[in-house]
């Protein structure tokens, strides 16, 4: 489908985008890193494909190639938590808490509103903010614990009211659109 779609219009970046993960199903790592690229370049303002580039090295975990990947879009797009996030998972697993703690850290800098604005359905676009005190555990697996932690719900779309109602609706009204 997405070849046929290209066939017709080359510089479709969503079809290239979909190919690329249709090949990353399919375990052709190489071809849909290469069409991530291509959907990328054509969309200079569209951090997905450099963004699933990432994610897939981190889910197989070259992490390595992951950080690198989540480092040329932290350079482009600052204000995205996500590649952050993912950042100090990777340095937390090598053992680096310093690098992992300021990595979290800034991700908690962003502003989850905007971020959070952003998803698809409301009850997507709730989160909680946590507060109190993160040490590293190196015994406990080299993972943070969270003392004496707080929750705060964080809320924009009116995702908490949604779910008590059983209903599922659009956090905006081009949520389809920007996100096919």
């Amino acid at each position: 489908i997405y070849n046929k779609a290209l066939a017709i219009n080359p510089k479709d970046d969503a079809a290239l985008f979909n190919l690329g993960v249709a090949y990353s199903h399919l375990g052709k790592a190489e071809m849909a890193v290469k069409t991530w690229r291509k959907a990328a370049d054509l969309n200079t303002s569209n951090p997905r494909p450099l963004l699933a580039i990432a994610d897939m090295y981190y889910e197989k975990g070259i992490y390595d190639q992951a950080g690198l990947a989540y480092s040329d879009v932290i350079a482009r797009w600052p204000g995205l938590a996500e590649p952050h996030f993912k950042m100090g998972s990777i340095y937390n697993r090598r053992n680096q808490p310093e690098y992992a703690l300021n990595a979290f850290r800034r991700v908690v800098q962003i502003d989850s509103k905007s971020d959070l604005a952003r998803r698809d359905f409301t009850i997507n676009a709730m989160a909680l903010r946590l507060s109190g005190s993160l040490k590293f555990s190196p015994r406990a697996g080299g993972g943070f614990t969270l003392a004496a932690p707080r929750a705060k719900v964080i809320d924009p779309c009116g995702g908490l009211k949604d779910l008590a109602a059983r209903k599922v609706r659009p956090a905006g009204k081009n949520v389809f659109t920007e996100d096919p």
